[in-house]
């Protein structure tokens, strides 16, 4: 809020903070650049508005050749128009949700361990204890806030058909609750069943969306005020399923997993691209695992498992993804990303990631020119993690300067441990030539020689980069599409 310094001086205006600051999941110390808006001195550009409270005068600034005598005027007043809770098969169809008013500067809470926090509002709310929830052939169109939100324990949520464009926030938000617990150990020397110690236990208490699908549905115009946002974002959920979606546009994530929790999630046949574009360190599918929490997915009698902290396995799948604008990789396995199953994507301006994670497979993927981004990832797969027992396997690779793995563990002599495992790769190189740095970037090796006096990454080949059709004719055959033609004869 600007205003004037005082009473006496109306031009020397000062800066008074109102709201705000609390957006920031991490804590940090700095941040972006401050927001000044409704000074009557910053109607200066088209579409601008300004609006004295004192007078209760609407000024606005008008586009060239625009009337205001047939002009529609829309004030925003509710973040939320309907709010669902405690309730069985409620069917939302050919429903336009519009104009709710910007929620940015409201309270924010940091729901699990990822890097993102969540104000808990959006243009459709559905609450505890929502089951059966449909919202179908509907649009979310110029909203101030998030458009979907599904919070609390809510089951079989299906989401379909439907555009989410020009919105505020996130398209979808997915957001759970698990309860703290102190750490006690149970005291019956009968009862060799622990408590589960000084973590979130999401196993005997959790109220957590389950079962939800997004399919058929298009995200564009995300993220248009609050840029740590996603088309499809959830915080503590179990098995959920994007899938046949179309995702373009957008500051951050087109899908992002804030945490590890559950697992059995698929992202299946979703079309991703433009994503990353105000923002940085990130991909337009992001996951993220820093935090232990215990639930329903782990057995009960796991002697390696004494507190049941594993996931299920969860899949990306036939999709497409363009890394392009400032995204670092295509699928964007971030702190400690476990249990995930990549197979049959096409990715293109970027490899394979695995940080301080571990259990992820990349299998039957065509990874398209990966270090010719705008971040110059510089191998087909980058593993940071020591024993991450990860699989790079059944791959098309094009990486035009050639080299393969980036892996800052590389032993030579303990290649098991410090590289993933690797077989039946296609790659290809600008004059067949490949690398493989190791031991801390004082070896270097050739696939023939990691072949030969390593038995790593067998059945693999090289080849020299394909030309624009026969990209086209990986690509095709991934996806089971129509081969392109040949080209026309000179």
């Amino acid at each position: 809020v600007v205003g004037p310094a005082d009473d006496d001086d109306d031009d020397d205006p000062e800066v008074v903070v109102v709201r705000g600051g609390q957006q920031e999941a991490r804590g940090a110390e700095s941040g972006g650049a401050y927001y000044l808006e409704n000074h009557v001195a910053f109607l200066d550009a088209e579409r601008e508005f300004h609006y004295d409270r004192a007078s209760r005068t609407l000024r606005y600034y008008a586009r060239q050749n625009e009337t205001l005598d047939d002009a529609s005027i829309v004030a925003s007043h509710l973040a939320t128009l309907v709010d669902v809770a405690n309730a069985s098969n409620v069917a939302f169809r050919n429903l336009t949700f519009a104009h709710t008013r910007p929620t940015f500067l409201e309270s924010y809470r940091v729901p699990s361990g990822g890097d993102w926090a969540i104000h808990a509002s959006a243009a459709l709310r559905a609450s505890d204890g929502v089951a059966g929830l449909r919202v179908e052939d509907c649009v979310f169109d110029s909203l101030g806030g998030n458009a979907l939100l599904v919070e609390g324990r809510a089951e079989a949520t299906r989401v379909a058909r439907t555009d989410f464009v020009r919105v505020g926030a996130s398209g979808v938000v997915l957001l759970g609750r698990t309860r703290y617990d102190d750490g006690d150990v149970a005291d019956d020397d009968d009862d060799d069943t622990a408590k589960i110690p000084a973590l979130m236990d999401g196993r005997t208490n959790a109220n957590v969306p389950a079962n939800t699908t997004v399919e058929a549905c298009r995200f564009r115009e995300i993220g248009v005020y609050e840029k740590q946002t996603a088309g499809v974002v959830q915080f503590l959920a179990a098995r959920t399923t994007v899938r046949d979606s179309v995702f373009f546009n957008g500051p951050r994530a087109a899908i992002n997993l804030n945490d590890g929790f559950y697992g059995d999630h698929l992202v299946d046949r979703c079309l991703l691209f433009n994503w990353v574009r105000e923002t940085s360190d990130h991909g337009a599918l992001n996951t993220w695992d820093r935090q232990p929490y215990a639930s329903t997915a782990a057995p009960d009698d796991d002697d390696d498992d004494p507190y049941h902290v594993a996931a299920l396995p969860s899949r990306v799948t036939r999709s497409f993804v363009v890394n392009n604008y400032a995204g670092n990789w295509p699928l964007d396995h971030d702190d400690g990303s476990q249990h995930f199953v990549d197979t049959a994507n096409v990715l293109v301006w970027g490899g394979a990631k695995n940080y301080e994670g571990f259990e992820k497979q990349s299998l039957g993927n065509a990874y398209i020119n990966v270090d010719l981004g705008r971040k110059g990832q510089d191998g087909c797969a980058m593993d940071d993690s020591h024993g991450a027992h990860d699989t790079f396997a059944n791959n098309t690779c094009l990486v035009v300067k050639g080299k393969l793995y980036s892996a800052k563990p590389c032993n030579s002599s303990n290649l098991n441990d410090t590289m993933p495992a690797s077989a039946n790769n296609r790659f290809y190189t600008t004059g067949a030539e490949t690398s493989i740095p190791c031991d801390g970037d004082t070896a270097t090796f050739t696939l023939r020689e990691y072949q030969d006096q390593f038995g790593m990454d067998l059945g693999s080949t090289v080849a020299e980069l394909p030309d624009a059709v026969g990209v086209l004719a990986i690509v095709s055959t991934l996806l089971g599409l129509p081969q392109p033609p040949p080209p026309a004869a000179a």
